[in-house]
């Protein structure tokens, strides 16, 4: 995402994003940990602000937010003659009251100390369109991270291939899957057939989806027999070689 600020071209990330997501809704700069997020974004949380406003993303939030998101009800009873302010009453209440009551110098004095800031509707649009992109790349490592354990079993089965002869070319239903994959999905290959996997031209979204799954020459047999599998050489091989 890129954003014309002061006749610049300055790029905001994904750690931004990452951070703007985090406090759209108000937070106070003195509340957060400036350890863990200056970690996160690679500067101060100041400048990281400063970036944000520029882009339009986000802005300090409205005297009354800011009260009561940087003090206590206790704090904010604490600032005010109890004679010009009501002392009772919830935190966004009496911070309500101070907007409303409390005289202009006292009022930004307050404010003064209130680094608190929120995301701007153009911001709030930007958090939510990155939240679904990076619970979709979330989705897609969980997809990956199923299948990885299936797919390593190749090596297993061509380390033994007198145990495993063969292996199931085992696909999801995922639309996601490429014209290859879908061919192959349900058939049992020799696997002396399979070169390499997933195969150089899989065109799969994300990664590839589908897995190879070591079978012994019974178990390729019975799939076959109950039809959950079926070869993909034009005759089946010859039978299991008899042991006894």
């Amino acid at each position: 995402m890129k954003r014309k600020v002061d006749e610049m071209d300055e790029t905001i990330n994904d750690a931004d994003l990452d951070f703007l997501s985090r406090i759209e809704n108000g937070v106070s700069l003195s509340k957060l940990n400036r350890d863990q997020w200056e970690s996160t974004v690679s500067t101060t949380l100041e400048d990281e602000v400063a970036k944000l406003e520029r882009a339009g993303l986000l802005r300090h939030s409205a005297p009354e937010e800011s009260l009561s998101k940087q003090f206590s009800d206790r704090e904010l009873c604490g600032f005010f003659d109890p004679s010009s302010l009501p002392s009772k009453g919830g935190k966004n209440k009496l911070a309500k009251l101070a907007v409303e009551f409390a005289d202009h110098e006292t009022l930004n004095q307050l404010l003064a100390m209130c680094p608190v800031y929120e995301a701007t509707a153009e911001g709030r649009i930007a958090a939510d369109e990155y939240r679904e992109i990076k619970e979709a790349r979330e989705r897609a490592a969980i997809r990956r991270d199923r299948l990885s354990f299936l797919k390593n079993q190749l090596p297993q089965a061509r380390a033994n291939p007198e145990v495993f002869p063969f292996v199931h070319w085992c696909g999801s239903s995922l639309e996601a899957k490429c014209s290859t994959c879908r061919k192959n999905d349900g058939k049992i290959f020799s696997v002396d057939a399979i070169k390499e996997f997933p195969p150089p031209y899989c065109d799969c979204v994300d990664s590839c989806h589908s897995a190879l799954i070591p079978m012994t020459k019974e178990m390729a047999e019975d799939a076959v027999k109950e039809k959950t599998a079926k070869w993909a050489f034009p005759t089946k091989p010859a039978p299991a070689e008899s042991h006894s």
